[in-house]
């Protein structure tokens, strides 16, 4: 029973560091939705790769969700 502690804290810290990592996304204009062939891939915190940010602001502007960039690169 001692090992419950131990994955929870664990648990924890992934999760912790997992937002430690994720930023706002940068979408400067609302009325902007045409988005360049530059492949800068970025991982949104809903687990998927977008091609650049502006896909992703994209995807926000569309579902109204509130995404944010984990990291640069896939997910």
């Amino acid at each position: 029973m001692t090992a419950r502690p131990a994955v929870l804290g664990l648990l924890i810290i992934c999760v912790a560091a997992g937002k430690a990592g994720s930023r706002k996304a940068e979408c400067f204009d609302d009325k902007i939705w045409d988005c360049t062939s530059n492949v800068n891939p970025v991982c949104g915190n809903n687990g998927v790769t977008y091609a650049n940010e502006c896909f992703l602001c994209n995807e926000i502007r569309k579902t109204k969700k509130h995404l944010s960039v984990i990291n640069q690169g896939t997910c």
